[in-house]
């Protein structure tokens, strides 16, 4: 951890003058105070909370709220969070494909008591090395089980789609497509690799994947599919807008579902109740994972010489709406 004196050593100054530069005192010239401020950077520094600050923080990092799975993650977790007193401080990362560590880093000097992580596929071992490295008591929302000594929550994508692939198989649907933007082919490569288990094959004529997210995204990959001289029965959406905009591109031409193509999204977003034709959906529990998440942090904070780090694994469940059903044969 970088004191005050090992800045005071680096820039030549004095300890006085460097916590006076830190605190923004009027004594100390703008030039001074650039020049500690750079240093502290630099080292790594991270400030205390001013004395007066009698606020409990916990710092919140999402890869977006665009997606509405995240809008009410992040709802959940702040509820969560106020309930028991605390603050939240959110960062939103620029861009879904972005490295994590630089937000951690970020995170890191606002100095919360807490942090909890929402780790897209860009999470690497260098990314919960940086947590560790941080000192702070912190939690990671995972795509999977985490082996690093951090406190985690994950729900296993593979699990998730099984749910989605096998559902589609007792309907009796053989003829299975995928539609998905790239960012979201941890699904995409789940789907293929219980399809080969299932020993049925993946036509690609069938799979489409492209770059544009949401609703836009979705429309565009079913009007791609809609140029094929054959369609699948069924149909797996990376998410719920993806599905929502093929099933717009599937209305416009005339296809009617679930008959003529069934269709199942994830994450069970508030819009699926009120599509035109509503859609089934596998729906990761959210209002757990915010209480859970808080719990198990708090329990860090407050505990830190008995807290033994847990590694927590939620289960998906399926929400059978209208846009299934059994294949015509």
């Amino acid at each position: 951890m970088v004191r005050l004196k090992d800045i005071a050593k680096q820039t030549g100054l004095t300890v006085s003058t460097v916590s006076k530069a830190l605190n923004r005192s009027k004594e100390i010239s703008r030039e001074t105070s650039e020049v500690v401020w750079e240093a502290a950077r630099e080292m790594g520094y991270v400030p205390k909370k001013a004395a007066n600050h009698v606020e409990k923080t916990i710092g919140v990092i999402l890869p977006e709220i665009n997606s509405q799975y995240y809008a009410r993650l992040m709802d959940a977790l702040n509820r969560e969070i106020v309930k028991h007193g605390y603050v939240m401080i959110t960062l939103l990362k620029s861009g879904y494909a972005s490295k994590l560590e630089p937000y951690v880093e970020q995170m890191r000097k606002y100095a919360p008591d807490g942090m909890i992580i929402c780790c897209d596929y860009s999470a690497t071992e260098n990314t919960f090395q940086k947590v560790l490295d941080c000192q702070i008591p912190s939690l990671l929302l995972n795509e999977n089980l985490v082996t690093f000594p951090i406190d985690s929550i994950c729900i296993e994508e593979s699990k998730s789609v099984k749910l989605a692939v096998d559902y589609l198989l007792q309907l009796g649907h053989k003829k299975i497509g995928y539609l998905g933007d790239k960012l979201s082919d941890v699904r995409y490569q789940s789907f293929c690799n219980l399809m080969s288990e299932k020993k049925l094959e993946v036509d690609s004529r069938f799979v489409k994947r492209g770059d544009v997210r949401f609703e836009e995204g979705g429309y565009q990959l079913a009007c791609e599919l809609l140029k094929e001289s054959e369609l699948p029965t069924a149909i797996i959406a990376s998410y719920d807008q993806v599905a929502v905009g093929a099933m717009k591109a599937f209305r416009e031409k005339g296809i009617r579902i679930p008959q003529e193509v069934s269709i199942v999204g994830f994450d069970n977003i508030v819009l699926d109740e009120y599509c035109q034709v509503p859609l089934t959906s596998v729906t990761n529990p959210v209002e757990q994972m915010g209480v859970t998440a808080v719990k198990i942090l708090l329990d860090a904070l407050r505990n830190p010489g008995t807290h033994v780090v847990q590694n927590v694994s939620l289960q998906s469940r399926l929400v059978v709406r209208e846009s299934t059903c059994e294949v015509d044969k």
